[in-house]
């Protein structure tokens, strides 16, 4: 798969900042988490100043950002919207946190980009330095108004209800939508763990357990003289299928009321879109213990049941055209009587992207596989058209259709035009090509830039990492002062992709010093796997170099050392290097500590080598 940003929309946010926002906010982290590309994390960084500045306490109102307001009066909100929105974008900023100050803690001396134009550097707040010092700063934030909905004007309710449909709401409080719950309970569980908040997290574990609960529904609804009447039955909320598959309904653990049930808001079976929503609190805590809360509440079973819901229950069979399509609901349903234009097979279809996050389970399920039903219909229904993703929740499951296909599939990888101001590395378990001319126009990375170039910085260090091949194409150009890596990986396409190996496989290391040309991409600037693959080592005390060729005959060389100033330190011409372990001796005991890159030429093909020489 070619990339620059497989989320086409992710950019315009709009004019409302609700789970819209909150899903292309989580599509820029996963596909940072998948791809180690940081320019994903720094367009989060910009989107989340750019909602905290329209946060309604900026016009002196509340902490919070979406108001259904009735009539003019802005302490009558509508809840459900409210909650439910407000819910999906603190998860999202609460993930970003969590990802910074627990998961990743290397990122918190990561250097924030400091060029102009952006709202890192023009806003109203703050001057930030570091993702650390930012990701502190949204926490206390964020932290404002999930305290907000906590406690004033306050919905959390007890352990029982959790968050409820109306402030102070009192005796008639009732328990909130499933999809309204997961949300804030998701930012509950981030925020809680990254301060640490016990408060917040005996929150988070409440909503937890509340998926399994036992519910007491109204049964056997019977209307006599206009009023209703009703026997009560409890079950489980999450209910187990006979195919082991989970079903939920639309209300969560709220008792429905005969009069929703035959009004205009009856209870229905969860449909296959705002499922995703109720994913969040799963994927923030399955397998982990949410501390002061108890026990595991999403272990393996539980996840592999989720995954049966799409497998057997979700899965409809292959349209006409041999592509995958989905029932409308959990259940295999396609009647959704709260959302009736939702009604029918394939009516979400795009919905199922977002469910990819769960082929993690299929090892321990049987076919047919997550994985292979929603990779079928990207390749049917999204890849051939340039309008196939229009929504946030398939921008969202579009990060997970590339992380899955990245952990399963020997993947390609283009760069186009860039500007690369900070630190990067890039990986492709096969072929990786930087082809400036073949971008769509705009950058994709900060700062925009619209020539046909990809130029490291002054200062900047790069790394590039692959496979198989790297191909760096007419428009690449490593600036004075830059240090730019790359290395083929000798174990090819089974590589990690997110760290690149120095000395584990042929790597070409060129330090770009002002005492050296500028380096550019020559006309067919190709290094491919099969013309050279050598491993470097140094050994000081036997005053040699060992070189490993990985190739199945014997090639002739010359080589050279030179030093970070790329000065010659030593050399040798017409060398045969034969398969498998040869020494160079060079006098290495003369040779002052220090990094050095070895040259070897063997027709035409010129590989570099980074190697340290300690005392």
């Amino acid at each position: 798969m070619s990339n620059t940003s497989p989320i086409p929309l992710a950019d315009e946010i709009g004019s409302t900042y609700g789970d819209g926002t909150a899903f292309v906010l989580e599509s820029y982290l996963h596909m940072y988490e998948t791809t180690g590309d940081l320019a994903y994390l720094f367009k989060f960084i910009n989107r989340a100043i750019c909602i905290q500045e329209h946060r309604w306490d900026e016009l002196g109102i509340s902490p919070s950002w979406i108001y259904q307001i009735q009539g003019y009066d802005f302490n009558a909100p509508r809840w459900s919207t409210h909650i439910y929105q407000d819910g999906d974008v603190m998860a999202a900023l609460g993930h970003f946190v969590h990802m910074v100050q627990i998961e990743q803690s290397d990122l918190d001396a990561t250097p924030l980009p400091q060029f102009p134009g952006t709202p890192i550097t023009s806003n109203s707040f703050d001057t930030w330095t570091t993702v650390g010092e930012f990701a502190e700063w949204l926490r206390v934030r964020t932290e404002q108004t999930l305290d907000w909905y906590v406690w004033s004007p306050g919905y959390w309710i007890d352990d029982d209800l959790c968050f409820a449909t109306e402030s102070s709401p009192g005796s008639n409080a009732r328990a909130g939508h499933l999809n309204f719950q997961s949300g804030i309970g998701t930012a509950l569980y981030y925020l809680g763990e990254a301060a640490p908040n016990s408060t917040y997290l005996s929150m988070a574990a409440a909503i937890a357990d509340r998926y399994f609960s036992i519910i007491n529904d109204e049964a056997e609804c019977y209307q006599l003289f206009g009023t209703w009447y009703h026997n009560s039955q409890s079950e489980r909320y999450v209910t187990e299928f006979d195919n082991g598959a989970y079903q939920w309904t639309h209300f969560g653990w709220r008792r429905e009321t005969c009069t929703e049930r035959h009004g205009s808001e009856p209870n229905d079976y969860e449909d296959i879109s705002h499922a995703v929503t109720d994913f969040l609190m799963l994927r923030a805590t399955h397998d982990r213990e949410i501390p002061s809360g108890g026990p595991v509440y999403f272990n393996g079973t539980d996840m592999l049941r989720f995954r049966n819901t799409f497998t057997q229950n979700v899965y409809a069979g292959n349209d006409g055209d041999g592509c995958p399509q989905f029932h409308a609901s959990v259940s295999g349903d396609d009647d959704i009587a709260y959302r009736p234009s939702y009604n029918g097979v394939g009516t979400l279809n795009r919905s199922s992207l977002a469910w990819m996050w769960l082929q993690a389970f299929d090892d321990m399920g049987s076919p047919p596989n997550v994985y292979d039903m929603v990779m079928d219909y990207y390749a049917c229904r999204i890849m051939p058209y340039s309008n196939g993703i229009q929504g946030s929740v398939e921008q969202y499951g579009l990060a997970d259709v590339v992380a899955a296909q990245w952990q399963r599939e020997c993947f390609d990888l283009t760069l186009f035009n860039r500007d690369v101001v900070y630190d990067q590395n890039f990986a492709a378990k096969r072929d990786l090509v930087i082809d400036p001319s073949a971008g769509p126009g705009a950058s994709f990375a900060d700062p925009m830039i619209n020539e046909a170039r990809f130029t490291v910085n002054p200062g900047v260090h790069v790394e590039m990492h692959a496979g198989s091949s790297i191909e760096l194409k007419p428009g690449f150009h490593a600036s004075h002062g830059s240090e730019f890596h790359a290395s083929i990986d000798p174990l090819g396409c089974e590589m990690e992709v997110k760290s690149a190996q120095q000395g584990n496989g042929r790597s070409i290391g060129l330090m770009v010093q002002p005492t050296m040309p500028e380096a550019s991409a020559p006309e067919h600037g190709r290094i491919k796997e099969q013309e050279v693959r050598v491993a470097v080592v140094a050994d000081r005390n036997n005053n040699t170099i060992g070189v490993r060729l990985m190739d199945g005959e014997s090639k002739t060389f010359d080589w050279d050392l030179l030093n970070y100033m790329g000065q010659l330190v030593a050399s040798a011409r017409s060398i045969v290097l034969s398969p498998g372990w040869n020494q160079l001796e060079m006098h290495t005991a003369s040779i002052a500590s220090g990094v050095y890159v070895l040259s070897l030429i063997s027709e035409g093909t010129i590989v570099r080598s980074t190697i340290i020489l300690g005392n």
